[in-house]
Parts: C-alpha cells; sequence; structure tokens
C-alpha cells in the first residue's frame, strides 16, 4: 500500500515511464536523461529520488534475471557487477550528499550502455 501511494502521490509512474524512455532510446538520449535528473534531485524531491533510485536496482535486477535466464551469463554477471556498484553509488550519493543530478544521469548512462549491448 506505501508503494502505491508513494508512486501516485510522488510520481513514480511518470518517473518509471522516462526512466524507461531514455533506456530505451537510440542513440542515449543526453536531454531527456538531465531532465529526469532535474526532476529526482531538487531541494524538495528527497522522495522522487529515493523512487528514482528504488527503480534504477530493480530495472538492473529484471535484466539480469532476463539475462541469467536466457543463459547468457556474462551478461547477468556484469549486470549483477553494475547493480553493487548502483548500490554503492547510491549510498555514497546519500550519505557525502554528492550531487545527486550527476547521480543520476552517470547512472542512468550506465543502464543505457548495459541495455543496449
Amino acid at each position: 500500500m506505501r508503494d502505491a501511494l508513494l508512486l501516485t502521490e510522488y510520481g513514480g509512474l511518470d518517473i518509471a515511464d522516462a526512466v524507461s524512455g531514455v533506456l530505451r532510446s537510440r542513440p542515449y538520449a543526453f536531454a531527456d536523461a538531465w531532465r529526469v535528473a532535474e526532476a529526482v534531485s531538487g531541494r524538495d524531491a528527497a522522495v522522487q529520488f529515493s523512487i528514482f533510485n528504488q527503480h534504477a536496482l530493480e530495472a538492473i535486477a529484471e535484466q539480469a534475471r532476463g539475462a541469467a535466464l536466457a543463459g547468457d551469463s556474462a551478461r547477468a554477471d556484469g549486470l549483477a557487477e553494475l547493480w553493487r556498484e548502483a548500490e554503492q553509488a547510491i549510498a555514497e550519493t546519500e550519505t557525502y550528499n554528492l550531487d545527486k543530478k550527476q547521480h543520476v544521469s552517470g547512472l542512468l548512462q550506465r543502464m543505457w550502455r548495459a541495455a543496449n549491448p
């Protein structure tokens, strides 16, 4: 119930759609990625930033599961490593109050590269 409320009240569905759009773009849509980064990194956007990070981790995990089920262990391993690195980057960004826009735009680009080998 809490997750559903967060998704509807804080634009979680819009965030997920925007992230999916960036990941599907050919070539990489820098401007769209930057718009996502701006939307989730503002002073009053802590919930949106959290929703973005959770969605990013779930998207990476889903890709890793798909690769593993398809028998592509090398890709699954690479995605698992990306998930670990993303989790660490999220923790460091929050702990050390690093630039959230840079975190989001960088993570989106790494996710795009992983989704488009």
